[in-house]
């Protein structure tokens, strides 16, 4: 296993290699070393481990695993964006007798100074759609 070109498990050999070789290190020492190197073994061993490889769910991949699918959702998406291509598309079209018009003008005054001449106007139409209630109530003379 490598992390950031470091080879572990060469690192973890040449380590317990140079630790048997060694004769001026406390046994105490020794010991305490041989644990961190057992604790570095397998902590690099569940680096490894994410759920293609394991029984463990996806939910729990180790972080980076997390980093690479999270970018790959936000990074560029491999399918163009819209309708299959062929598809045709409806929207509603305009009206020509809109049953109100509204007229945006520009104030002038916050223009630059300049010799400015309108050029008719830009449209859009919105459809609002309303949906009312009537309520009739019937009354019946009674006699008695």
């Amino acid at each position: 296993m490598t992390v950031k070109d470091i080879d572990v498990n060469e690192t973890i050999a040449s380590a317990r290699s140079m630790l048997k070789k060694s004769e001026s290190i406390a046994p105490e020492f020794k010991a305490m070393v041989e644990l961190l190197i057992l604790v570095i073994t397998l902590m690099a061993g569940k680096l490894q481990t994410n759920s293609g490889n394991s029984s463990i769910p996806s939910s729990k991949n180790p972080l980076d695993a997390k980093k690479k699918n999270k970018s790959k959702a936000k990074g560029v998406k491999s399918r163009s964006s819209g309708a299959q291509v062929g598809h045709k598309g409806a929207n509603l079209k305009p009206v020509h007798s809109p049953d109100k018009i509204e007229e945006i003008l520009i104030d002038r005054r916050t223009l630059p100074t300049g010799n400015y001449r309108s050029d008719g106007f830009e449209t859009r139409q919105v459809f609002n759609v309303k949906i009312s209630t009537e309520v009739t109530e019937y009354r019946a003379e009674v006699l008695v």
